[in-house]
């Protein structure tokens, strides 16, 4: 007996066929992968989302990196450093230098901010969200992403030591205003043991316009409920920052109480430009005490300083030294209309700082 091959298997038919079978197959592991990774990725994200949410205490570092670019302008890059300590529930510092030398602190009372080390904010902010700063509030995580995906892995180096993590893909598609849509993707490298996001990479283009933007953070160190010493939620300026009034709307001009000019339109602040430190009392030092002490006083003509009252003191003696010293800065007058005038009141901080 001969036996013959079907002519089926020898016409190559049956190759053909194993080949369409295996392109199947790996067509569905492929599908089947890509869901996985998709359901990952999501899984992950809220994972990350609730452990945010109740991270309440924390301690970072890391170095932010924004550019923005669009047709017809030159690209613009800012890199920023910052420092950020948190404590629940009212008692938070950020600390930023590099493109923005910017300090934002809640005590638990008040919340003040410094620009430029010329001049402070100060607002009371007992219940503002400022200062309920979660890891929540830091992740600004929008809600229902279009897609999201588990794209790889890779490492970050912390200070305690190189960190594992995932890398996954998150894309949203918004309306901006009316049909205007900005397509915005974030990568983030999740360290899946810790839910924490060791790197954040955000890009924007807006369709309209064209405008594309990134915005890179990356942590150098992070510690959750780390322990805080009591002077770290102090407010630590450069002594004579005058406290600013914010913007001063309208043209009218301002008019004297006495011959002194309120801050406003056509009324400029003064310049410290020579000042004497308190000295420390031997109290406050047998108590380690540090601090902020706010003053209130009227520059003169002539740029000496006048009716010098604290309105938030230390106590132990400071108080005390603080008018003292005062006493004896010279600024360069507030002017208006260029011409030097008497100016006040204003608010200025003098800091006690333990060597």
């Amino acid at each position: 007996m001969v036996l013959r091959t079907p002519q089926f298997f020898r016409n190559g038919s049956a190759g053909v066929i194993l080949k369409s079978m295996r392109l199947v197959i790996t067509l569905l592991l492929s599908g089947l992968s890509s869901a996985q990774a998709g359901e990952d990725a999501f899984f992950l994200l809220r994972e990350v989302a609730s452990s945010a949410r109740n991270t309440n205490t924390w301690r970072a570092e890391g170095v932010e990196i924004g550019q923005l670019t669009a047709r017809g302008m030159n690209n613009l890059r800012d890199e920023i450093q910052f420092k950020i300590a948190v404590q629940s529930p009212l008692r938070m510092r950020r600390e930023n230098s590099g493109d923005d030398h910017t300090q934002s602190v809640c005590d638990g009372t008040d919340r003040l901010y410094t620009g430029d080390g010329l001049s402070f904010h100060r607002n009371s902010a007992p219940v503002g969200n400022d200062c309920k700063f979660s890891l929540a509030d830091f992740y600004e995580l929008e809600a229902n992403p279009t897609s999201a995906t588990v794209i790889g892995d890779d490492h970050v180096r912390l200070a305690d030591g190189l960190h594992e993590c995932k890398v996954i893909r998150v894309e949203w598609n918004r309306d901006a205003q009316g049909d205007t849509k900005v397509l915005s993707v974030r990568t983030m490298c999740i360290d899946p043991s810790e839910r924490l996001v060791l790197r954040d990479s955000t890009e924007s283009v807006d369709a309209a316009s064209q405008v594309h933007s990134t915005r890179t953070i990356t942590f150098t160190s992070f510690e959750r409920n780390p322990k805080f010493r009591p002077d770290d939620f102090n407010f630590s300026i450069p002594t004579g920052t005058i406290e600013d009034q914010g913007p001063q709307l309208g043209t009218d001009q301002p008019a004297s109480i006495d011959g002194v000019y309120p801050i406003g339109p056509h009324v400029s602040y003064p310049r410290l430009v020579s000042k004497m430190d308190p000295a420390y009392t031997d109290e406050a030092r047998e108590s380690r005490l540090s601090g902020l002490v706010l003053v209130s006083l009227e520059v003169a003509q002539d740029g000496s300083p006048q009716n010098v009252k604290v309105v938030r003191g230390l106590g132990h003696g400071l108080d005390g030294n603080t008018i003292q010293s005062i006493r004896h800065w010279q600024f360069n007058p507030g002017t208006r209309d260029g011409v030097p005038v008497a100016v006040g009141p204003l608010i200025v901080a003098v800091y006690f700082r333990l060597p």
